[in-house]
């Protein structure tokens, strides 16, 4: 019986940490941006943007590309899987960031492993690009990082 309670609170916790799309239509990207800024003369300047999860969903070509962009370029693509996304269908997307790297689950089923090419601690923004529409988004966390002011 416990283990049965313990299952349930699991898949409310998954419910709750989803990204819910109602309709894709095109072309689409999740990006976890790692945005590094210095202060100069008392105005503040972004040094770079790398991105520690590109996630792009491209419905034309059947697959769904995953990347790391750091220091001005792109890693080496991660292509594999296909796609179980179709243009105008409802989707949920929930990812799971692990010590080794990220689980990607698309419909309740694992998609795919995507590994940390640069620390998640550096993810400061979460930019999603594309149209479709969006029903819910929700962001949990087990941590909570301290933002120093200078």
């Amino acid at each position: 019986m416990r283990e049965r309670e313990r299952e349930r609170e699991r898949e409310r916790e998954r419910e709750r940490a989803a990204c819910v799309i109602k309709t894709i239509y095109s072309r689409l990207s999740f990006n976890f941006v790692c945005y590094t800024t210095t202060f100069v003369k008392q105005k503040t300047v972004t040094d770079s943007h790398d991105i520690a999860l590109h996630f792009n969903p491209r419905l034309k070509e059947n697959i769904i590309v995953r990347n790391t962009y750091q220091n001005g370029q792109w890693g080496d693509e991660e292509r594999n899987g296909g796609s179980p996304l179709k243009a105008g269908c409802d989707f949920t997307l929930y990812i799971v960031c692990e010590e080794r790297g990220y689980k990607i689950h698309i419909n309740d089923s694992e998609y795919t492993f995507y590994s940390h090419r640069i620390p998640p601690t550096s993810i400061t923004h979460l930019r999603i690009k594309g149209l479709m529409t969006l029903c819910s988004l929700i962001y949990k966390s087990t941590s909570v990082s301290k933002i120093f002011y200078h």
